[in-house]
């Protein structure tokens, strides 16, 4: 069974089991994709397919699986078990040190175990992730809260100004989140986070994209007078923009700091469906 580099040009070869959003990053920086390709006639379709990232979006030295999968009909044909070990080849050969999957939903009952018996285990070094939507997490409240001239995007803000609002926050939290207020967000976080300032308040919302699709809260805190305003106002900034560019169900991941993340996350949307999310990894010996 060979395993190939997968290239857009091939993409539609496994249009039929393969997610749109993963397709659509072939080629792109930073995203590898190995397909498995068997042949039918004259005609090549896929059989299996999987696709790493490794880059700026997450820490150095590691690889994570943004996909793997493979069509009913050929499951038991060792097709999955061939793409992860050509990726642990290249990875090895490249010098990442661990290779991560987060999983969540139906995704996580149907290959937790998988990735059990490949030998992965727990990650447990980072914060616990939860896992909404863009529809349940920024409800038309959300998006209605008024803009305001305290917000301000991160790419217009100043370094001093960024750096004391996180000096204020819980320092062992921010450790917690891989945040260092020496850091340089503006290098990691896009256009989507904000900070939040007036004579009472202060504010911040670090959002990031993920490789496997979706959006991470990275951090949404706000200290003063008036947090809960400064924190929804935050929030329908952001909502609004992604509202505007991003299907319903693309999915948002929000660290799990406490048992107050989930009562916060309650009080902007009191129905709102919350998966948790699995975090697995293999280390490179």
């Amino acid at each position: 069974m060979i395993v190939y580099e997968i290239t857009k040009e091939y993409a539609p070869a496994f249009d039929d089991f393969v997610a749109k959003y993963i397709l659509a990053q072939i080629d792109k920086p930073g995203f590898n994709t190995l397909g498995v390709v068997s042949l039918m006639g004259d005609e090549h379709y896929g059989s299996g397919l999987l696709q790493y990232y490794v880059g700026p979006l997450i820490e150095k030295d590691t690889a994570r699986i943004t996909w793997i999968s493979v069509p009913e009909e050929e499951q038991g044909e060792s097709n999955a078990w061939s793409l992860l070990s050509e990726m642990m080849d290249r990875t090895e050969v490249s010098g990442i040190k661990r290779v991560e999957v987060a999983l969540a939903g139906e995704y996580e009952k149907e290959l937790k175990e998988y990735f059990y018996m490949q030998d992965f285990t727990d990650r447990t070094d980072t914060l616990p992730l939860l896992r909404t939507t863009i529809s349940e997490l920024f409800t038309d409240k959300v998006l209605a809260v008024p803009e305001t001239n305290a917000l301000c995007p991160i790419s217009k803000a100043s370094v001093s100004e960024v750096r004391r609002i996180l000096q204020r926050l819980p320092q062992d939290d921010l450790k917690k989140m891989g945040i260092s207020v020496d850091a340089n967000v503006f290098s990691l976080m896009p256009q989507i986070s904000y900070v939040y300032h007036d004579s009472n308040t202060d504010g911040i919302l670090l959002a990031n994209t993920v490789p496997e699709g979706g959006v991470i809260l990275k951090l949404c805190r706000a200290i003063g007078s008036d947090p809960v305003k400064a924190t929804l106002e935050m929030l329908g900034a952001i909502g609004r923009k992604l509202t505007g560019v991003c299907v319903t169900d693309t999915p948002i991941y929000i660290p799990y700091t406490n048992q107050n993340t989930e009562v916060a996350i309650k009080k902007v949307n009191p129905s709102i469906k919350i998966e948790s999310v699995w975090k697995g990894e293999l280390i490179n010996e």
